[in-house]
């Protein structure tokens, strides 16, 4: 998904004033500017909003970053299976990232190794 263009289908979908997420993506925010409804950029990040489990991306338009809701932007190629494969690899990477909240290490390790096996059976 990372490098994959998309076209702006809904610019009132960007987060204009997220720089919570910006600082934790390592990048400046274009603050109070949008996005033209049918401009074009390149993924370069996304993850999980902060506050909820929506999952938004990082858009470079012209040298300007964006935040954008999935909503407001269609992704070249995208599919079903793919978003989905992104998520389940987000939600291992928030289980290890968050490893202080396991009690016991084996239970990370069995959350983990359950949602690669979700991931497997689904390629199949």
């Amino acid at each position: 998904m990372i490098g994959n263009k998309v076209t702006i289908v809904d610019r009132d979908c960007c987060y204009d004033h997220y720089e919570q997420w910006a600082n934790l993506y390592g990048f400046e925010l274009n603050q109070g500017k949008l996005p033209d409804n049918g401009a074009v950029g390149t993924i370069i990040s996304y993850g999980k909003h902060i506050t909820f489990s929506d999952i938004i991306y990082r858009i470079d338009i012209d040298g300007i970053d964006y935040i954008m809701a999935k909503k407001g932007i269609s992704i070249e190629g995208d599919d079903n299976f793919q978003t989905h494969n992104s998520l389940v690899l987000l939600d291992i990477k928030e289980k290890i990232d968050n490893i202080a909240n396991y009690d016991d290490i084996s239970d990370l390790i069995t959350d983990v190794k359950e949602l690669v096996s979700k991931l497997i059976q689904e390629q199949l």
